[in-house]
């Protein structure tokens, strides 16, 4: 899922509320022997911030604290080109 889907996705989660939405990418040590760490994190008023790996699962557990359902498959976002958006990772 890409930053903007993202976005997309918690401006209709939030329902007008205020929302923020950040993502982190953290680096020790070189680049070919060290840790790289990325961190999704989506926030809605009332609910909290929620940091996850990938803006799939930050925006599940949002929806999960909200008490709502996840986008299921047929209504997930799709890419530019209309097909669904599979990538796995947070850092797109």
């Amino acid at each position: 899922m890409k930053f903007a889907e993202a976005r997309a996705e918690l401006a209709s989660i939030a329902n007008g509320e205020y929302r923020s939405i950040s993502y982190e990418l953290s680096e020790d040590g070189s680049a070919s022997r060290g840790k790289t760490t990325c961190d999704c994190s989506v926030y809605v008023h009332s609910f909290g911030w929620h940091k996850e790996p990938t803006w799939r699962s930050a925006l599940d557990k949002l929806r999960a604290r909200m008490g709502t359902q996840a986008v299921d498959d047929a209504e997930a976002p799709k890419t530019d080109d209309g097909h669904k958006s599979t990538a796995g990772g947070g850092h797109e």
